[in-house]
């Protein structure tokens, strides 16, 4: 049964967010964040950061089913949870106004996001198609665009922590980004449940400008 790989955050509700919230991954048997570079181990922000890494990548393994809303409902609440961690990282530590204004928006959008997601895989009807959808998992176009993504994002997050809160924040939240807007697009490819693909639509809209706004701030810090 195909595993998914997880690495990092995601954002914005189904309804209009701030346009400074986030977003949201999959983990894989491949996927370790202990691989990421610390100069200080004992530093308290780089260590917290890696927790929350830890944990969202043990929370993401789980089998996929074949469905592509449901496997993104249940990547994306993990992902986002990381996102929620690292930015409550950023809030204790970093010191930065601007990127302080986008953690308490992350925070604020995603747990509303995380309810919606739970609410949505609470209420849907799974009788019909888990079993041939978990018999079909294994070469399920929409699994394999989710995995590859998800790699993507763990590679491209596998960069070495400085020691500054806010730097660190930014260098990992962009790919973190870029992975919740890669599993929106596979959604809304094979996908079809309508408020899901709202979400994804605000997912992407929304996060390319945060991504947008965080490689400036890195450009002029």
């Amino acid at each position: 049964m195909m595993k998914k790989t997880i690495g990092m955050m995601l954002t914005l509700a189904v309804t209009a967010l701030p346009a400074v919230a986030l977003a949201q991954d999959m983990d894989h048997s491949q996927h370790d964040m202990s691989a990421m570079d610390m100069p200080n181990a004992a530093d308290g922000a780089a260590r917290a950061y890696m927790d929350g890494m830890a944990k969202m990548s043990r929370d993401m393994n789980a089998p996929m089913t074949g469905d592509a809303d449901a496997d993104f409902a249940t990547m994306m609440i993990p992902h986002h949870q990381g996102a929620i961690d690292m930015a409550k990282v950023q809030l204790d530590y970093g010191k930065d106004p601007a990127l302080r204004k986008l953690s308490e928006a992350i925070v604020s959008a995603q747990e509303g996001e995380i309810a919606f997601l739970k609410d949505w895989l609470a209420g849907r009807d799974k009788t019909a198609d888990d079993d041939a959808a978990a018999r079909h998992a294994h070469d399920d176009p929409a699994g394999v665009a989710y995995m590859a993504g998800m790699e993507k994002m763990d590679r491209d997050m596998k960069a070495a922590m400085t020691g500054d809160a806010d730097r660190d924040f930014v260098t990992m939240m962009i790919p973190h980004h870029q992975g919740a807007i890669d599993m929106a697009k596979v959604q809304l490819e094979y996908g079809k449940d309508p408020a899901l693909r709202k979400l994804s639509e605000a997912i992407v809209s929304a996060q390319e400008g945060e991504i947008a706004f965080m490689k400036d701030w890195l450009a002029k810090h």
